[in-house]
């Protein structure tokens, strides 16, 4: 029996010797944040509904975080870290429930202290070569459970990463394989056109292999913005049932409450508003995720317009006024240009002032620039609560919202389609706010009617 245990043991420790050189070969560690993994940690959150989502490498004697969501902490020491549990079993996303009971973490200071960790689940991502090296993982501060599609979702989205690293090996190699071609290599000489020649058809290879693995990565990336909408969308069946079940308690049981019963029967009810509110908004951004809609020549007011008549009721019942001044030619993309306008006027009547009748200018400028393209300046602007000018940054970020939530409904979701719609139209967004004064919105989008004339000409 010793026997059986010393050879398991150097098994396990020749193991780690490998997968520490794996992470190691990937150049990664301590790297700086990259969109690709910010992306797959907001979609973990997204989906799995949890308030911290984490991209994490284990190394030697620390886990560090290469992608976060909801937490300040880069990492912590490997010897706490729930995710070296999870990469033992590479098959498996390992979940747990409530780790407040769990005998394994129940005594781990990441549950006893801050950040007070009670749910946890992790997908493990693998090498080529079967070497775990790290997790995509969501967290909460209260136990709960994943249904079987959001562990699919964590465990497509590990696979994503798996094919991240790839393609980043594959990039380091060819990075390599020009510096042999460049003669920095002082071993190839004595024979350096013959050795040229086959680096350049093994970088061309590898050029092709790369080109291949980024139309996989384009589809995978496709596929987890078809799943997210299919996901979003199958929620809404559940939401409603419990939305009616709701209203018919109300109109023929309410009599029949508590006045405690009524209170959480109200609350039940204003929980699935909120639902639904960010199941649409989170299916309208999945709408705008990729710019593939045809541009067109339209105005100002017949985008705006639209938008104004969506929330005609609204409208009315703040006695809002809206000014369009400047009406004139915009080249974009109709139908998200009246979202982005809609989404910007909704924000305008949620948030203004108590007694004070809210008032929305927007304009529209041409502007013919010294250097470079001419481009339209749109400013949106309402005198309603407002925010810190020092958030104006964070205010296009996913699910960021700058109000209490018992202040205002919101789901954090409309300003980051904005700012979505601008980038697929190649512009820019910035947001200029006075709390208690009101926000000024500029939009800057170039004028592609004339680059598509110009290029005609030329």
């Amino acid at each position: 029996m010793k026997t059986t245990v010393d050879e398991l043991e150097n098994k396990l420790s020749d193991y780690e010797k490998n997968r520490l050189l794996a992470l190691q070969s990937y150049h990664i560690a301590d790297t700086l944040n990259e969109k690709e993994y910010d992306d797959i940690a907001k979609l973990a959150a997204a989906i799995c509904g949890t308030p911290v989502s984490l991209v994490t490498f284990v190394d030697e004697n620390w886990q560090w975080f290469k992608a976060k969501v909801g937490t300040d902490f880069k990492g912590t020491p490997r010897e706490i870290a729930f995710c070296e549990h999870t990469i033992r079993i590479p098959d498996e996303v390992m979940v747990v429930e409530d780790a407040a009971i769990d005998p394994r973490f129940a005594a781990n200071p990441l549950v006893t202290e801050n950040p007070n960790i009670r749910f946890y689940a992790g997908a493990p991502f693998t090498t080529a070569e079967g070497y775990t090296l790290g997790t995509v993982c969501v967290l909460d501060v209260v136990p709960r459970k994943l249904s079987d599609q959001q562990t699919d979702a964590l465990r497509i989205l590990s696979g994503q990463v798996s094919e991240l690293l790839k393609t980043r090996r594959m990039y380091t190699e060819l990075g390599l394989a020009n510096k042999l071609l460049r003669g920095k290599n002082k071993l190839i000489k004595d024979d350096r056109v013959r050795l040229q020649g086959e680096l350049q058809v093994q970088a061309m290879e590898r050029i092709r292999e790369i080109s291949a693995k980024n139309a996989e990565l384009e589809q995978i990336n496709k596929e987890l913005e078809s799943f997210a909408y299919i996901t979003s969308h199958d929620l809404q069946e559940p939401l409603r049932k419990i939305q009616t079940f709701v209203s018919i308690l109300q109109e023929r049981e309410m009599a029949k409450l508590s006045v405690k019963g009524a209170e959480h029967l109200q609350k039940i009810r204003t929980s699935a508003e909120r639902m639904q509110r960010l199941i649409q908004d989170l299916l309208q951004y999945s709408r705008t995720a990729v710019p593939s809609c045809a541009f067109e020549e339209t105005t100002l007011s017949l985008v705006f317009n639209p938008a104004i008549e969506d929330l005609r009721d609204e409208i009315e019942a703040r006695g809002a006024r809206i000014e369009v001044r400047n009406d004139g030619r915009l080249f974009v993309i109709g139908f998200q240009f009246h979202q982005l306008f809609y989404n910007l006027l909704s924000n305008a009547l949620k948030f203004s002032r108590k007694n004070v009748t809210p008032h929305i200018i927007i304009s529209l400028e041409y502007v013919e620039a010294e250097q470079g393209s001419p481009y339209f300046r749109i400013e949106f602007s309402d005198n309603g609560i407002g925010f810190d000018n020092a958030y104006s940054d964070r205010i296009f970020t996913l699910f960021q919202r700058l109000s209490s939530e018992d202040m205002v409904a919101g789901t954090g979701i409309g300003l980051t389609i904005v700012r979505k719609i601008v980038t697929n139209h190649h512009g820019t967004v910035k947001a200029f706010g006075d709390l208690n004064v009101g926000a000024r919105f500029e939009i800057c989008i170039p004028d592609r009617a004339q680059a598509v004339k110009a290029s005609q000409q030329a």
